[in-house]
């Protein structure tokens, strides 16, 4: 079908969508009334049970190669179709913080492998080809892709947040053209966390993002230091207030919160709950929050866990915060999503726990912003606030169901593989971690890249997460694809931390504890670390 003949089709499905919605009925003037009967486009909506759903795996990429993309999608798909049911999964792709490689905007993929929005566009098609060949006869589930980035480092800005939109647009206009979109949909996600920038900063790529958008963005960050039930009088982290937390995770149209629940001990869900309370209370209408991440099986792959009690289950971290909200009628809601993230590697695997099966869709998403409306006390900031969250769901309902029409009259061709020349890899010592780590596993102040003998290393100092008073080298090895093949930790005496990265001579890295006492880790040998 040529190009425009197919867009005509489009508009003509699209017509019988719109008609469809608001009836059959109609009149011509100086005639009798009759009745027409046209299709209409229905998708039902389950009643959902209380209970976790089950957990979609989201993944720290730290690789720009195609064919992980496709495994990836791979992946998911064949977890769907060996579950009973229809699944509706998030899986968040968190590429790292943003960058400006030249003149474009993209994202670090930790470091690794530095890659642009451009080539990122190329990439996200193959997850989609890999998950709709691999679910197979499971024509029906469905996966929200979080397109993912982070307010780390000193790129954080409303150019990056404008790009970052369009390059969701992007994927979904690729997704839409080619009939995928039924099955694959992206929306734009942040891990936003307090400690990484301050407010002011942080709403600039917000506004940036929010300016002319089309879909909305998750943030799945943390609420760092911010009130629980037990400690009420805390107060945010550094200058973030509620205010600034409100603002970035639900104060503008595209915003919506999937935060980060992995405390053990319900903190992060008492947080979160007594944010969307304090929405209630002073904005008129609580947050409606999308589901929770945790990071139970990223924790399964560090030597020594998350550190003690930051490594709730999914179904655990779910439960917890839908616990939490239940505690006042206010906030009371459902949680359409659990996602579990973990680190790429090339013998990633997805999981089929074996919780409820909990399937919903965009379409409640703008039921439950159409009851909040109903309320007659709003604000006109945030009707209209709501009421443009609300159109974003039901748009991407929408034309779900075009996509869904449309491949069955026009099928979906596979995209073709894009040959991804590998980015310069960053050699060097840099400050941070880039968020690699929770304060309960290790807290890293600089980290040194390099290449080794049969791929490539990162090397990462400081101090320990559960004894700060010992010193800590991280290292993670890489091969030549940049893939992770090997991470391990050494950790020094008590009083020996935080350990400083000093330089390089020769080929050993000079690392100093905090007494004083010098050590050297071989970097040719890759790790006869430390005398």
């Amino acid at each position: 079908m040529k190009r425009t003949a197919r867009w005509a089709f489009k508009l003509w499905v699209l017509g019988l969508v719109w008609v469809g919605l608001i009836g059959g009925s109609t009149s011509v003037k100086g005639a009798e009334p009759h009745r027409l009967f046209f299709p209409i486009v229905h998708k039902t909506v389950p009643q959902v049970e209380a209970g976790p759903p089950r957990f979609g795996t989201s993944v720290y990429m730290t690789t720009n190669n195609p064919n992980a993309y496709y495994n990836l999608g791979c992946a998911q798909g064949k977890r769907d179709l060996g579950l009973a049911g229809t699944q509706d999964s998030l899986v968040v792709l968190a590429f790292g913080r943003p960058v400006k490689i030249g003149t474009v905007y993209g994202a670090s993929l930790f470091d690794v492998a530095p890659t642009t929005t451009t080539v990122l566009e190329t990439l996200i098609p193959m997850f989609a080809m890999g998950y709709v060949d691999c679910a197979g006869a499971d024509t029906l589930s469905t996966v929200t892709l979080g397109l993912g980035t982070s307010n780390y480092g000193d790129m954080v800005r409303y150019s990056g947040g404008i790009a970052w939109n369009n390059f969701v647009d992007h994927v979904n206009r690729w997704l839409k053209d080619n009939n995928y979109y039924h099955r694959v949909a992206a929306v734009g996600a942040i891990d936003i966390e307090l400690g990484w920038n301050p407010p002011d900063v942080t709403r600039n790529w917000v506004n940036g993002y929010d300016d002319g958008n089309l879909y909305p963005y998750l943030n799945f960050g943390d609420a760092n230091s911010c009130p629980t039930r037990i400690f009420p009088d805390w107060d945010c982290k550094d200058a973030w207030t509620k205010e600034d937390l409100w603002y970035v995770s639900y104060g503008v149209g595209a915003a919506f919160p999937l935060p980060l629940i992995y405390a053990t001990d319900t903190g992060n869900a008492q947080q979160w709950a007594l944010m969307s309370l304090w929405a209630a209370q002073n904005k008129g209408a609580p947050m409606q929050i999308q589901g929770v991440m945790t990071q139970w099986q990223a924790c399964q792959q560090y030597p020594s866990g998350c550190g003690p009690g930051l490594d709730n289950r999914p179904e655990e971290g779910w439960q917890q915060l839908y616990d939490e909200l239940a505690r006042d009628a206010r906030t009371k809601q459902e949680l359409r999503w659990s996602t579990d993230i973990l680190w790429w590697r090339s013998s990633l695997t997805i999981q089929a726990d074996a919780m409820q099966m909990r399937p919903t869709g965009a379409a409640r998403q703008a039921a439950a912003l159409e009851a909040v409306l109903q309320q007659t006390h709003l604000e006109p900031s945030m009707r209209s606030n709501l009421e443009e969250k609300r159109e974003l769901w039901l748009r991407m309902e929408r034309e779900q169901g075009v996509s869904a029409l449309l491949a069955e009259t026009e099928g979906m061709p596979p995209p073709e593989v894009p040959v991804v020349e590998a980015a310069p890899f960053a050699t060097g010592i840099f400050e941070g971690d880039e968020g690699w780590f929770r304060s309960g596993q290790a807290q890293i102040t600089r980290r040194w890249q390099g290449v080794s003998q049969d791929g490539y290393l990162q090397v990462m100092v400081g101090a320990d997460g559960e004894d700060p008073t010992r010193g800590i080298v991280v290292i993670l090895r890489y091969d030549a694809e940049r893939v992770l093949v090997d991470l391990r930790k050494e950790v020094g005496l008590p009083g020996s931390g935080p350990y400083a990265l000093e330089g390089v001579e020769g080929d050993e890295l000079v690392i100093r504890g905090a007494d004083g006492a010098e050590l050297r880790l071989n970097l040719i040998q890759e790790g006869a670390i430390l005398p």
